[in-house]
């Protein structure tokens, strides 16, 4: 197969690809609670998203971006993060920061990983699983546990997707898949967030790890069409992306088999440990914010 063909298939395949990722992740992120073992999808989602970090690092790294400039701004946050998870009662609000900046990031970055303009307007629909999303953070790590707040978030964010759907067949009487795509990612979101909580159904922790999960995979799936057309290219980044997950498995099996290696169950800690994931969280989103994506927060015509 050329590589024009791969591209095109690529193009073909891609929201059948994004459809399989929630599918799949949305699968396992709810039958945890039934049939897998405790945390084992946070574990997952630890992994994954470290991973997603050290790509991106080694990644900025040979765009010649790791500069002076990178510096002064990463290393001054870093021990300011870091200072503040280790010395003072921070922990809960390191976690809602986290979260909160995470819910952000996937707000401006899928339209990158869409290959889409930095508009406001098309990106509204992300806003109803963000809404419910941010309930969900203020519900288990700001200590406001009220079902109410979780419905009241529901409520609202479905009657403002249902409407932005409803206005899109109206005007083009029908549904485009990239709408289908953040339609189902919200009905997912949104089960996983109310099941034991507002609804009935088995205590669920995995709705933003379900998010987390899909963003990497499509960050993933992204880069593998940006390198489809230079098959040495892609080859690296597969073996540089099966090496580094790979290494981060080993470390997180000695993170709970300490009785192996104290020191690199304890280096394994500093990557994998709350707070300090949510510390590499936040230096990952500050590292990767382009001046372009203000143009997320400007109302204006709607993008094609």
């Amino acid at each position: 197969m050329g590589a024009k063909n791969f591209d095109h298939f690529l193009a073909e395949f891609s929201y059948p690809v994004r459809f399989f990722f929630i599918l799949t992740i949305g699968t396992l992120c709810w039958v945890e609670p039934f049939f897998l073992p405790e945390n084992s999808i946070g574990g997952v989602t630890a992994i994954v998203a470290q991973g997603h970090f050290l790509l991106g690092y080694l990644y900025q790294y040979k765009a010649g971006k790791m500069n002076q400039a990178y510096a002064m701004l990463y290393l001054p946050v870093a021990v300011l993060l870091f200072g503040a998870s280790i010395f003072l009662p921070v922990e809960r609000l390191i976690y809602v920061l986290a979260a909160t900046y995470f819910l952000v990031h996937y707000f401006y970055d899928e339209r990158y990983l869409l290959k889409e303009r930095a508009e406001f307007s098309g990106w509204k629909i992300t806003l109803p699983t963000i809404a419910v999303l941010f309930a969900e953070t203020l519900y288990r790590y700001a200590g406001l546990r009220y079902a109410l707040l979780l419905q009241l978030a529901f409520v609202v964010s479905a009657a403002y997707m249902l409407w932005l759907i409803l206005s899109e067949i109206l005007r083009i009487h029908r549904l485009s898949a990239r709408n289908w795509y953040f339609l189902a990612t919200f009905c997912i979101a949104a089960t996983l967030t109310l099941s034991g909580k507002a609804a009935p159904g088995s205590l669920n922790p995995n709705a933003l790890n379900f998010l987390i999960l899909m963003h990497c995979a499509n960050w993933y799936w992204r880069y593998v069409e940006k390198f489809s057309a230079d098959r040495k290219l892609l080859r690296r980044f597969s073996v540089e992306t099966v090496i580094i997950n790979l290494f981060l498995g080993v470390l997180m099996f000695f993170r709970f088999h300490s009785s192996y290696s104290v020191f690199v169950s304890a280096l394994a800690g500093v990557l994998f440990v709350h707070p300090y994931f949510q510390v590499w969280s936040l230096l990952h989103f500050v590292v990767t914010y382009r001046p372009a994506d203000n143009m997320n927060w400007i109302p204006m015509r709607a993008s094609a």
